[in-house]
């Protein structure tokens, strides 16, 4: 049995309920991965949001393999984030020593960077005695600036039996002797064949999703739109600290047409996904963070049919035959990513092709996860 400590929010019920800070890839991701196991899994979700009041457990099921269960939580005006969180510590604990046997398997997904979540795991490790696998898509030491891990993803790490990571820079802060499986991305579309894409928009439509903080480098898109010379529509969607200043963002280039669409629920999002042409990454090569993260939003403009136009980070260059799809720029400058842009609008691959190969890619990347989790001692 699999247990899969994730905080995602997969319906859009809750989501709305709960006005949930999910994120849409991280729910993908830990779907494709549970999905890939082939054995029974039950992921774990605070499924915490902005919303105040009292949340009851909640169950829901994804498919008959696969189970979410929503823990308790409690937002009220008394309660700060951090007894929030210790709330949340005791809950953890408890369901662990509850329902986790000694020869059942833990995962970790982005969690090694909560003091609350990894302290309840490792003292209920020490009563059970199972073992937990570490997912780290980001380190988030790094995400917020430091070059050095904090505590908690530190110890996170060392007590972990194996590791699933995005990039070889990444690698590093593992220790030697233990299995690392460098992941290659995942499905956002749990459906065997997805449907066939709509005809692209004109004029063609390019898309920014992700976080709006000047971590994601949406600010450094909008500096870009100065100099693209070809006509296009740009959207950007998400949410985040930058969010008002790009509500504001004046455009004064005649070729682009621009739109902030806000935070997009998973429907209304892939939509768009599927009329764009060209899907941003506009992260800086220049910060430590760009070394130790993995876009995931890279994977879902390939897998409907989108050219992305990144920085050049480390985590693309082990996806293979999807690599030609990807066009980069090396320097941080806002006139090098427009240049990119342009070359990008000029190319006329079908979509259709890129969804293929993407979807072959995924194949191959759940027989990995299978194989690796199959493996393990």
């Amino acid at each position: 049995m699999y247990y899969y400590l994730s905080n995602i929010t997969n319906n859009p019920e809750s989501i709305r309920e709960r006005r949930a800070q999910t994120s849409v890839p991280g729910s993908m991701r830990t779907l494709f991965i549970a999905k890939s196991l082939g054995e029974r899994v039950t992921i774990v979700s605070m499924g915490a949001g902005e919303q105040r009041g009292i949340f009851p457990r909640r169950e829901e099921d994804v498919s008959p393999m696969i189970r979410i269960i929503y823990l308790p939580e409690v937002h009220l005006m008394l309660f700060g984030k951090k007894l929030r969180h210790i709330f949340y510590s005791f809950l953890l604990f408890g369901f662990l020593v509850r329902r986790v046997k000694k020869n059942d398997r833990l995962i970790l997904y982005n969690e090694g960077r909560s003091f609350f979540v990894i302290v309840p795991v490792l003292v209920a490790r020490l009563f059970i005695g199972f073992q937990y696998i570490l997912e780290t898509e980001e380190l988030y030491s790094y995400k917020r600036g430091s070059t050095a891990l904090g505590f908690s993803e530190s110890t996170a790490i060392k007590n972990a039996a194996a590791y699933i990571a995005v990039s070889e820079p990444q690698m590093e802060f593992f220790p030697g002797g233990k299995p690392v499986l460098l992941g290659a991305g995942y499905s956002s579309r749990l459906e065997v064949a997805p449907p066939a894409a709509p005809p692209e928009s004109v004029p063609p439509i390019i898309v920014y999703s992700g976080r709006l903080d000047d971590r994601g480098g949406a600010d450094f898109l909008l500096e870009a739109l100065r100099f693209i010379s070809k006509p296009c529509k740009v959207v950007i969607t998400g949410f985040g600290s930058s969010e008002a200043a790009i509500r504001d963002f004046e455009n004064h280039n005649s070729n682009i047409e621009f739109l902030f669409a806000g935070f997009l629920e998973k429907g209304e999002y892939f939509a768009l996904l599927e009329r764009s042409k060209i899907g941003m990454n506009p992260i800086r090569n220049s910060i430590a963070f760009s070394d130790v993260s993995f876009p995931s939003k890279i994977m879902q403009y390939l897998e409907y049919g989108n050219i992305v136009v990144s920085s050049d980070i480390p985590a693309i260059h082990h996806l293979g035959s999807l690599r030609r799809y990807i066009l980069t720029y090396t320097v941080d400058s806002a006139q090098a990513m427009a240049g990119v842009v342009d070359k990008a609008l000029d190319l006329n691959i079908p979509r259709a092709e890129i969804a293929a190969e993407t979807r072959r890619h995924f194949e191959l990347e759940s027989a990995r996860y299978h194989d690796f989790f199959k493996n393990l001692v």
